[in-house]
C-alpha cells in the first residue's frame, strides 16, 4: 500500500520453525550483515531493537531503523510475530517527515490484525491504511532496506527492478 505522503506498508508471512526471540535474533543479525553492504552504497542507517510491542493481542517484537540516503531521511518500523510455524510481519517506511502522519494509523493496522486457528492473517473490514496505488515507485528505502525479512520464494525477490539486499 502506498500513502500519499510517500509512505510504504508491506506484509509478509511465511514458514519459520522457532520462537519469536529466535526469529528476533536471526533478524537482528541479518540486519547488521545488510548494514554493512548498506553504507558501501552510501545508505547511513541506525536501528533500535525494540520489544514490548503486540499484534493483535499477541506478543510482537521488531526494528525501528533511521535511514539517510541521498540527503533524504526515512523511518522504517517492522514489527512480527510467530503462530502456528509462521512469522507475520508489517513494515511501515516513510520518509522522516511523514512518519509521525502515518504511524498511527500503522498502530491501529497492528492491534486490529486477528490471527486465525488456521495461522492466516485476517485484516479488519476498516482498515486505517489507504488503497494500494500500483504506480508507486519504491522508495530506497523499503528497496534496499528490508527491515522486515522476506521469504526466499517472495515475488519482491523476484522483481527485475533495482536489487533488494
Amino acid at each position: 500500500f502506498l500513502h500519499p505522503s510517500g509512505a510504504e506498508l508491506y506484509a509478509v508471512s511465511y514458514p519459520f520453525q522457532g520462537d519469536l526471540q529466535a526469529f528476533h535474533r536471526q533478524n537482528l543479525q541479518r540486519l547488521a550483515q545488510l548494514d554493512a553492504q548498506l553504507q558501501a552504497q552510501g545508505f547511513r542507517v541506525q536501528r533500535q531493537p525494540l520489544s514490548g510491542l503486540s499484534m493483535g493481542g499477541r506478543p510482537a517484537l521488531g526494528v525501528q531503523s533511521q535511514i539517510l540516503y541521498q540527503g533524504q531521511s526515512y523511518v522504517d518500523l517492522s514489527v512480527y510475530t510467530t503462530e502456528g510455524g509462521r512469522v507475520y510481519a508489517f513494515q511501515l517506511t516513510a520518509p522522516a517527515q511523514a512518519f509521525p502522519q502515518v504511524q498511527g494509523a500503522f498502530q491501529a493496522l497492528l492491534q486490529g490484525v486477528q490471527i486465525g486457528e488456521e495461522a492466516r492473517v485476517f485484516l479488519p473490514s476498516r482498515s486505517p491504511v489507504s488503497q494500494p496505488n500500483l504506480a508507486s515507485q519504491h522508495s530506497p528505502a523499503s528497496l534496499r532496506n528490508p527491515a522486515c525479512p522476506r521469504s526466499p520464494a517472495s515475488p519482491r525477490d523476484r522483481d527485475p527492478s533495482p536489487e533488494p539486499l
